[in-house]
């Protein structure tokens, strides 16, 4: 098995109580700042991310490979499936995880859609393939849960028309 896979895997120490995603970039600056400011996606957070599942670990290594084109650093989030169970508590309309737990948002003109900032606690760090090596993220708490937050971002959701998948955050 490749080394560069091992370490990687080693980095990401996927378990059970955690949902995992990857994110490729080009730039560790980048990276960096998405450990310290937070993941911005547009949309859903699976439109730029991929969902690692739990019992197969070769999926990272099919993943890292069919995102390779996107950069050389994978940033790497992790949220514990008890804030997910937290957050479906509260959340009694369908509002996707991502956008529940985002700390701001924003209109994107470029994509004509709402982004997001997952908060910075969600990114455990990067991996470098370069170096082969990760970086860990200080601010890294995956059972982080802000539910006042998430109940202001349903409301902003349920603002109009019932509620359905309504992106109207103004």
């Amino acid at each position: 098995m490749d080394k560069n896979y091992i370490e990687l895997v080693n980095f990401i120490d996927h378990t059970s109580r955690l949902k995992t995603y990857l994110h490729n970039t080009y730039s560790e600056e980048v990276a960096e700042k998405i450990m310290s400011e937070g993941f911005n996606f547009c949309g859903d957070l699976h439109k730029t991310s991929d969902e690692i599942g739990f019992n197969n670990i070769d999926n990272i290594g099919w993943w890292n490979t069919q995102r390779r084109s996107y950069g050389d650093f994978t940033v790497v989030l992790q949220i514990e499936k008890d804030v997910l169970s937290k957050a479906n508590e509260i959340n009694k309309i369908y509002m996707p995880h991502g956008q529940l737990l985002s700390k701001d948002r924003f209109w994107n003109e470029n994509e004509a859609d709402w982004s997001f900032v997952l908060h910075p606690q969600y990114v455990k760090g990067y991996f470098d393939r370069k170096k082969n090596e990760g970086k860990l993220n200080s601010l890294f708490d995956p059972s982080f849960f802000d539910e006042d937050l998430a109940k202001e971002n349903i409301k902003k959701w349920n603002k109009k028309d019932g509620g359905i998948r309504t992106h109207d955050f103004r």
